[in-house]
């Protein structure tokens, strides 16, 4: 059907057939444990922006030696984002008349 498509080498169908004999399956055989790590690393980084939630994602994955792109999968997969606190000046009640008469 594919006539000038290369052939699989000697040593592919071989690989293949022995991952087929060790794992049951032919696919590549990822890391078992990257779940694991993943869930303990999303629970650090949650824990950091509870503890601060001013909190920059380059400062927590410089200090937990994990991916930026981690920090902001694991805040948005929790429905949250990353901000920064911006101070603006409080409105009081007893503002409203010179705000008034300001605008006028």
């Amino acid at each position: 059907r594919f006539p000038a498509r290369d052939k699989p080498s000697r040593h592919t169908i071989v690989s293949c057939i022995a991952r087929l004999k060790a794992t049951g399956s032919v696919l590549r055989h990822t890391r078992e444990d990257e779940g694991v790590q993943n869930v303990n690393a999303e629970e650090r980084i949650l824990h950091e922006f509870e503890r601060d939630p001013g909190n920059s994602t380059r400062k927590v994955a410089t200090a937990l030696d994990v991916s930026r792109n981690l920090v902001r999968r694991t805040l948005w997969e929790n429905n949250l984002r990353p901000y920064h606190f911006q101070r603006v000046q409080q409105l009081l009640p007893a503002d409203e008349q010179k705000r008034v008469f300001f605008c006028e």
